[in-house]
């Protein structure tokens, strides 16, 4: 029987999580990515799709477009997190620190730097007109899907399904309720949410069982020797029922208050983390960029491990069967006082509303960092860092 890559397209915001979203969807032989375009989010669309460039060129990832997207949600001021991914200076770049990428190696070759095209307009134009559905896979906010659904609704005849990181079945982050993607633009949500498009959500309680431990970054210190059976979190049981998986949500929630009642934590606290001596200057890119990711979320958030929240959208369209789900209703609040931006999922049938998302709430760990893993072994045998 013939094997056929699922063909998808790539809506992010590069940040670091988006950047090894974009590896993991590239490297994989599962998938074909017809193409990236970039939101705002975790910084601007113009730093965010030199981000994208950025790691591309370092995985040795050619002929796979960048497409700038919308620059502002539909309603709303832009609103970044330069918090997480940090700020243009010495640590590195707008949105992506704690590498500092040879941008006048990159850029010096025209074919590297991102496409002048739109990006929803590029997203319709290819989604349009591929032979077969396609799958968008969404890992900031949802404006640029949001446009492109309101401008040219019969886009819609060719997407299989949408499957986004994004929301919360509980709590937020960025928001007293809300998760950040849906934060800074609900009324976009909203409309995709109402689209009649299939819908995958992969919430805060899936990704954030999916942590960059020190195990994890020594992995990828060595990654050129990674090997399947070296390496075993054993966390692929967490979660596997509903209920199980919300009161872990719920514990870790109430042990990282205690952490910060019991510790002050200031801006630019050192992290006590030993950074593994790495075996490639590849290696070395990505665990500096994980390691500065794990300090702000150590200062922001209280994790000791940070979540890589965006790949696991990727890895839903690698495996599904690697996650638990629910069928429900789904929908945003747009106007309330307090959650604007908290994505309502109808558990109990409570609406009387058909279900129209298939909502994720637990992830096979071990499985996740075993396709990872293979994906940046790949990217640093091609890597043009280690060529140095």
């Amino acid at each position: 029987m013939s094997f056929s890559p699922v063909p998808v397209w790539l809506d992010c915001d590069p940040g670091h999580d988006d950047a090894f979203a974009i590896a993991l969807a590239v490297k994989s032989l599962e998938l074909k990515v017809l193409g990236v375009s970039i939101i705002h989010g975790n910084d601007t669309v113009a730093h965010c799709a030199l981000n994208a460039k950025r790691f591309m060129w370092a995985c040795g990832i050619q002929g796979v477009s960048v497409f700038p997207g919308v620059s502002r949600p539909l309603v709303r001021d832009a609103k970044y997190c330069p918090e997480i991914h940090g700020v243009h200076g010495k640590d590195g770049v707008a949105g992506m620190c704690g590498f500092n990428f040879p941008d006048e190696e990159i850029f010096a070759d025209q074919t590297n730097l991102p496409s002048v095209q739109n990006g929803v307009l590029k997203m319709v134009e290819i989604v349009s007109t591929y032979p077969e559905k396609v799958t968008i896979v969404a890992t900031g906010a949802q404006t640029n899907l949001a446009m492109a659904i309101r401008l040219f609704p019969t886009v819609k005849d060719n997407i299989s399904k949408i499957v986004f990181m994004g929301g919360a079945i509980g709590l937020g982050n960025t928001g007293v309720a809300a998760e950040f993607n849906m934060e800074i633009d609900p009324e976009a949500a909203h409309v995709v949410f109402h689209s009649g498009i299939p819908l995958v959500m992969v919430p805060l309680e899936v990704t954030h069982s999916v942590l960059v431990t020190p195990e994890v970054l020594a992995t990828i210190a060595r990654i050129d020797a990674f090997s399947p059976s070296s390496f075993e979190e054993k966390t692929c049981n967490i979660g596997q029922d509903l209920g199980k998986r919300l009161q872990i949500e719920c514990d870790e929630i109430y042990k990282r208050i205690k952490d910060i009642n019991n510790k002050e934590l200031t801006d630019g606290e050192e992290s006590n983390l030993k950074i593994p001596e790495c075996s490639s200057n590849f290696a070395k890119c990505c665990v500096e960029l994980l390691t500065f990711f794990r300090s702000t979320y150590k200062n922001v958030f209280s994790f000791d491990s940070p979540p890589l929240h965006d790949p696991c959208a990727v890895f839903y369209c690698i495996n599904p069967q690697s996650f638990k789900t629910v069928n429900v209703f789904l929908d945003v609040e747009l106007s309330g006082e307090k959650c604007t931006g908290r994505t309502l999922c109808d558990l109990h049938g409570l609406s009387k509303k058909e279900p129209n998302a298939t909502v994720c709430y637990s992830l096979d760990v071990d499985k996740f960092w075993e396709k990872m893993f293979s994906c940046l072994k790949i990217s640093n045998e091609k890597s043009p860092l280690n060529k140095k």
